[in-house]
């Protein structure tokens, strides 16, 4: 999770390819309690990814689409993904 945050402020402060409507999205899942987030897709207005437990689904959508709504953002939409079967952490 750390090191998806840690991506998400690189791609934002070095390389600039973030916008506000993606900061907010990040910010608002990780003050939900996310173990990390970060953009994906095409910068400048591509997607956010979280990594969060399935109980907090729904508490966390609720977190960044108020986020979005009270910065005067477009309402977002959510898909919700689990991993699949050849997905394990490494250690």
């Amino acid at each position: 999770g750390g090191l998806m945050t840690a991506s998400h402020e690189s791609l934002r402060d070095d390389y600039e390819v973030s916008c506000p409507e993606l900061d907010s999205a990040v910010d608002a899942a990780l003050e939900a309690g996310a173990w990390g987030a970060r953009m994906t897709g095409g910068g400048f207005g591509g997607a956010v990814i979280a990594l969060i437990p399935h109980s907090s689904v729904e508490s966390t959508a609720q977190a960044i689409y108020d986020a979005a709504v009270s910065r005067g953002f477009p309402e977002p939409t959510f898909l919700v993904a689990r991993p699949g079967e050849g997905a394990r952490r490494l250690v």
